[in-house]
C-alpha cells in the first residue's frame, strides 16, 4: 500500500510504526545520533578553520591569531556554534554578522573604545568603523600605486591582479622556519605581490 501523507489513518500507522521502531531500537538511534552530532561539530570546526585561514584581519591586514568579533560590540556566538552540532546555515548566518579582525587589534579597539569615543559620527557616516575604513582605503592607494608602476602581476601564477580586494602581500622565502627570519622577514628583495587565492594555495 502506497503511503499517503494527506490521509489520516495513514499518517498515525506511519506514527505508530516510528514510535515502535524507537522503543525497539533506542539505543542504536541514540548512538547514530552521537555520531551525527560528532562529524556536524567536526563539519563546523573545519568551517570556521578554513574561513579564518582565508581571511585577513580588517584592520591591519594581519593574518595571524585572528577572531570574529561584532562592531557593534555583542559578543560573537561563532565560537559556540562551531563547538556545538549546530546547522551549518545557522553559523554562516552568525559568521556573515560578524568582521574578522586580529587579536591585537581587538585589543586595542577596546582599549581605544573606553578611552575615546569621537569616532563614533564617523563610524555612522562611513557605515563601519572608521579604522576598517582608513585600513580598505590604504589598501586601495597601495594597490593604484603599483598598477601605476605596472607592478600588479601575481607573483605565483603572473596573471594581473585586477583589484585590492585580490592583492596579498607575501615572502618569496618563507621567513618563519628560515635559518634567519629577521633578515627574510624584512628583506624588502624577499617581498612580492600575489593574488590572495595563490598565496593562500602555497601556505
Amino acid at each position: 500500500m502506497t503511503y499517503d501523507p494527506n490521509n489520516h489513518e495513514h499518517v498515525e500507522r506511519n506514527r505508530e510504526y516510528q514510535q515502535n521502531w524507537y522503543k525497539n531500537n533506542k539505543e542504536l538511534q541514540v548512538e547514530r545520533t552521537k555520531v551525527q552530532k560528532k562529524k556536524n561539530r567536526e563539519r563546523n570546526k573545519k568551517y570556521v578553520e578554513k574561513f579564518l585561514a582565508s581571511s585577513i584581519c580588517n584592520i591591519c591586514g594581519s593574518e595571524d591569531n585572528l577572531v570574529f568579533r561584532k562592531e557593534s560590540g555583542s559578543h560573537p556566538k561563532v565560537a559556540r556554534l562551531a563547538s556545538n552540532p549546530s546547522a551549518l546555515s545557522t553559523l554562516i548566518e552568525e559568521i556573515n554578522k560578524c568582521v574578522v579582525s586580529c587579536e591585537e587589534c581587538v585589543a586595542e579597539q577596546k582599549i581605544y573604545s573606553k578611552k575615546n569615543n569621537s569616532n563614533t559620527k564617523k563610524n555612522k557616516a562611513l557605515g563601519m568603523h572608521h579604522s576598517t575604513a582608513q585600513h580598505r582605503l590604504r589598501g586601495m592607494l597601495f594597490y593604484n600605486a603599483l598598477v601605476e608602476l605596472g607592478k600588479n602581476m601575481c607573483y605565483r601564477c603572473g596573471e594581473e591582479i585586477n583589484s585590492s580586494n585580490e592583492l596579498s602581500i607575501e615572502h618569496k622565502t618563507a621567513w618563519l622556519n628560515s635559518e634567519d627570519p629577521v633578515y627574510y622577514f624584512w628583506d624588502l628583495n624577499n617581498i612580492a605581490y600575489s593574488h590572495r587565492k595563490c598565496n593562500k594555495a602555497n601556505l
